[in-house]
């Protein structure tokens, strides 16, 4: 481990942009988004509410009267706070890694592209450390409480790890063997498991969808679900797992997938405790790209040709379509990250899918009072990575062309500017990034916590 000044955490973010202002050429002040795209009534409809039709038309976005002032992309880590050196820990030298932040602190590193002699990491902020041998054959996720789950090829048992202690799970926990590969190489995401609010276990494979109660497996098929098997043999289905905390139901999305993208699925289902349904949502037959629950408790579900919003409270749906002029000559829409702000506005980050595959070209698209736009044009996805986060504490995050923004009332606020191998929220709000290659791996934090 390095020697180096630990981590420091700031009060608020807005004191630390003050802060980083004044000690960097850098002015990072409030930016306001750049005007949208502008697009005829005929390609950007507005919403249409598919459970309730007669329903009051929503307001136009607002438009800008001025053309926004550039960001100027800052060339350090700005307002990151550097953690630790982690080279010993990360046995890709060069790759993409996952991470993950459980509620107890630790900081696992995982590779995103699996070969031979790689390595899982758990790193800890008083320099304890795991390392755990892993490659293509092994499938490794982490959930919520800090436990590390494994499955091998063959799927026969289950490992876990839990402080220390490992155990493994067989079909005397109602564990069975699986022959289906869980890893689905063109998968946008890695294999992850979910923790619900009762902290059971929600583990998805390519053929059914596993839940652990703490003593035995229950394992639902696809057949259970009504998902079809794929088209064709060299697809895969990966399937996104939600759980809406107010009714405990859990949700399960369905894409499948193969060398040249997303090729179709079966939409979505959901477990009210007895029973599956959702076969007849409006939602349809098609492939399930995004799946998940904001703080209000909707469900958000990205589709080739639109985004939908299911609320619970009014049992209702609604349809955003995505517009065909922001195909921007290609084939289809492939939305990939989802995140909701704290004033309702919804970011999307859209890839664009043509003959080949889908890792051409993506853009940044929003949706303010149900009305869409383009706020980023199309640019490279692979070059440099995008993302988007939504902290538990409603905080939203954007990394884009190579700068890290927080989103805030309507503004983007640069932090940093880099290109990172992997980052994650924690439980506490704060943003982990793991950056540098070879002996120049290290972790950085963004913390914004809240003195108390």
């Amino acid at each position: 481990m390095s020697d180096r000044k630990p981590m420091i955490s700031f009060p608020g973010l807005l004191v630390a942009a003050l802060l980083f202002s004044a000690c960097s050429s850098v002015e990072a002040t409030l930016v306001p988004l750049s005007p949208p795209v502008k697009l005829t009534p005929s390609v950007l409809p507005h919403p249409t509410k598919q459970v309730d039709p007669t329903s009051v038309p929503v307001s136009p976005s607002p438009t800008s009267s001025s053309s926004a002032a550039p960001v100027e992309a800052l060339t350090d880590m700005g307002l990151f706070q550097y953690v630790d050196s982690v080279a010993d820990l990360v046995s890709d030298p060069y790759g993409p890694a996952q991470l993950f932040a459980p509620e107890d602190g630790s900081l696992w590193i995982l590779p995103l592209i699996r070969y031979e002699e790689q390595t899982a990491a758990r790193w800890e902020p008083d320099d304890g450390q795991l390392i755990l041998p892993i490659s293509e054959e092994i499938q490794m996720s982490v959930d919520e409480a800090g436990r590390a789950w494994v499955i091998r090829k063959g799927g026969t048992e289950i490992e876990k790890w839990e402080r220390g202690h490992w155990t493994v799970q067989g079909i005397d926990r109602g564990w069975t063997a699986n022959s289906e590969y869980i890893d689905i190489w063109w998968a946008p995401r890695g294999w992850q498991v979910q923790m619900d609010a009762q902290g059971r276990i929600w583990l998805p494979t390519q053929r059914d969808v596993r839940v652990f109660d703490g003593g035995r497996w229950r394992i639902h098929t696809i057949e259970e679900l009504g998902f079809a098997q794929p088209e064709w043999e060299e697809l895969g289905a990966y399937h996104t797992i939600a759980n809406l905390e107010s009714s405990g139901q859990t949700w399960v999305g369905e894409c499948h997938y193969g060398p040249l993208g997303p090729m179709g699925g079966n939409g979505v289902r959901w477990f009210d405790g007895n029973t599956w349904g959702g076969k007849e949502s409006p939602v349809g037959e098609k492939c399930v790209s995004i799946l998940t629950v904001d703080r209000s408790g909707d469900v958000w579900i990205g589709v080739a040709d639109a985004i939908w919003r299911y609320q619970p409270v009014e049992d209702e749906w609604t349809s955003y379509p995505l517009p065909e002029a922001a195909q921007f000559g290609l084939n289809f829409n492939h939305p990939l990250e989802l995140s909701v702000d704290r004033d309702g506005d919804v970011w999307v980050i859209v890839q664009l899918c043509g003959g080949a595959n889908c890792d051409a070209e993506s853009y940044l698209y929003r949706l303010h009072e149900g009305k869409g736009s383009v706020v980023a044009e199309p640019s490279d996805w692979w070059e440099p990575h995008k993302e988007l986060f939504s902290g538990a504490d409603g905080s939203n995050w954007l990394l884009w062309e190579g700068v890290f923004y927080q989103i805030e009332a309507g503004a983007m606020l640069p932090v940093a500017s880099f290109n990172p191998r992997g980052m994650t929220l924690d439980p506490f709000g704060r943003v982990w990034v793991l950056v540098g290659e070879k002996e120049a791996a290290e972790l950085w934090v963004l913390d914004v916590t809240q003195e108390q």
